[in-house]
């Protein structure tokens, strides 16, 4: 007897052996028998992770591919690439539906753009509508696909959850999944995409809020807070900015292993208080041991100082303000560092 239709399950040249992508039933290349695949279906084992079948799913699994240099991709630029991918959307969509989080930027871009109801897409509360406000009252109803989007896909876990939290509502709609930058690895799992990004790489509007963030190095002025536009660092001045510094990056999704600033010393109290007020966990903070900003201003050397900091920690990456002195923090230390203001990663 035939197996019910899969959308996880691919048959292979070998007579009754599938590959199977239900990642928490099978390893990944493992192929199945036609028991185990049925055992799958009898036991409604959602596909949490999919996998793309290899090209030739007999032969042995490949070894890892070496990793690609860092790629920095900034929030202008992902405005520019939904707007591209906008072009080849098909015309009768009848909504756009994200995936919180990061998937909610490009939704809510491309819904505002093509006048189109806008819609959360998650695993707890499945389709939600989410308003549209008075242009679209009187708008007329369209009966095409509804666009499922995502910034990315990694693994392909969250689009998977995404399709499984449609199967569970009571109405299913025609779907399109889309993603901005899926890994290459990634692009069988949706049917539209911007272009691939290989991992590793680097989002502005997640920069400090994604896995990596545990092994970043940063500066502190330029990068999670606004830098200071006086001349002079003392007086009330000063002191108001140190307290009330308006913040830029936050990192709050993990501890950041290492922070040097080149403030003097003797403003670490105020420092640490701006960062506990924020809600910024610092490991390391390392602060210029200067005596006064004239003495800092004879000796200071962005590479020396704060390529010493860097060098000696296991951080992969270090985050700097200033495109000179991230050019000198690489040249001193040769890892890589992260200039957004050059929307460049020197490595």
């Amino acid at each position: 007897m035939d197996l019910p239709p899969c959308d996880y399950r691919v048959a292979t040249p070998r007579v009754g052996t599938f590959f199977c992508r239900h990642a928490r039933l099978h390893t990944a290349h493992n192929l199945v028998d036609e028991s185990l695949c049925r055992h799958c279906e009898w036991r409604h084992q959602p596909c949490v992770l999919p996998r793309l079948v290899p090209a030739d799913p007999l032969a042995p699994p490949q070894p890892a591919a070496r990793a690609a240099p860092w790629e920095y991709i900034s929030t202008a630029r992902l405005i520019d690439d939904t707007r591209q991918l906008a072009g080849r959307l098909p015309s009768d969509l009848s909504g756009v539906a994200g995936i919180p989080r990061s998937g909610m930027l490009p939704a809510t871009y491309l819904a505002t753009l093509l006048h189109l109801p806008l819609f959360e897409l998650c695993r707890e509360h499945g389709l939600r509508p989410l308003g549209h406000g008075l242009r679209l009252a009187n708008a007329e109803q369209r009966v095409g696909p509804l666009l499922v989007i995502d910034d990315s896909v990694h693994g392909g876990q969250a689009m998977a959850l995404a399709r499984n939290a449609l199967r569970r509502g009571q109405s299913q709609p025609f779907c399109l999944f889309a993603a901005l930058y899926p890994r290459p690895e990634a692009v069988g799992s949706v049917d539209l995409y911007a272009r691939p990004v290989a991992a590793p790489h680097l989002f502005e509007w997640n920069l400090f809020n994604c896995n990596q963030t545990a092994t970043f190095a940063c500066d502190l002025d330029g990068i999670l807070c606004q830098d200071w536009q006086g001349d002079e660092e003392r007086g009330e001045d000063y002191q108001q900015f140190l307290d009330h510094a308006p913040p830029q990056w936050l990192p709050r999704r993990s501890l950041i292993p290492l922070m040097v600033s080149a403030r003097l010393e003797r403003h670490r109290q105020a420092t640490e208080n701006w960062l506990r007020r924020h809600g910024v966990r610092v490991r390391e903070l390392v602060m210029g041991p200067w005596t006064s900003v004239a003495e800092r201003r004879a000796q200071f050397d962005a590479g020396q100082f704060k390529g010493q900091a860097y060098a000696r920690s296991a951080c992969r990456l270090f985050i700097e303000s200033d495109v000179r002195q991230a050019r000198a923090i690489f040249a001193a230390t040769g890892k890589p560092v992260l200039c957004p203001a050059a929307q460049q990663v020197f490595q």
